[in-house]
């Protein structure tokens, strides 16, 4: 399976998850009934391309960290084929986005209710990423893809790398934001 083929099956697999949240809000009427079957189309491709970007942008920075790690630190991941390590991406990147949603809403919610300061809260929400790349990682090259052998420090190396990268771009994008803000008003 090339990887093209493996994006455009990510792809579709998000335009079917699309339909269903489409077809889920219709009938808990959160969204009005479209105007006309263009509009019903467009709100689809519209979901399931942010779905797809939630995916694969992960799975791309993933797929790099790994080829990275390996170039710089030594064989701790062994793989088959380039198409072995991006469906490993895609898998562990969907995984870690569904235990990050979940520990950054339990993260988000003890600094509201404890009054935690930034600095405590952005420690926590690094070792909770940290914590759901290291665990989806480890889950996936154990049980779901056997094609991929990393060894335990290549794991935690991999976890710490994507941790890393990941932190950095939402602190970056988050000052960003700032300084936009500031320029515009």
């Amino acid at each position: 399976m090339t990887v093209f083929f493996t994006v455009l099956l990510t792809f579709l697999c998000c335009l079917v998850i699309s339909s269903l949240i489409f077809m889920i809000l219709l009938k808990k009427e959160i969204v009005d009934t479209p105007p006309n079957r263009l509009a019903h189309a467009a709100f689809i491709v519209l979901i399931g391309f942010s779905l797809f970007f939630a995916i694969t942008v992960p799975s791309l920075v993933m797929y790099f960290a790994a080829i990275t790690v390996n170039h710089f630190f030594g064989e701790y991941i062994i793989y088959g084929s380039l198409s072995d390590l991006y469906i490993f991406s895609v898998v562990v990147s969907i995984l870690a986005l569904v235990y990050m949603l979940i520990l950054t809403a339990i993260v988000k919610g003890m600094t509201h209710v404890l009054t935690l300061p930034a600095w405590s809260a952005y420690i926590l929400e690094f070792i909770f990423a940290w914590a759901a790349v290291y665990f989806s990682i480890q889950y996936v090259s154990n049980h779901i893809i056997e094609n991929i052998s990393i060894f335990q420090g290549g794991e935690i190396l991999l976890s710490l790398f994507i941790t890393f990268l990941f932190s950095g771009l939402d602190i970056l994008f988050t000052n960003l934001d700032k300084i936009t803000k500031e320029k515009l008003g």
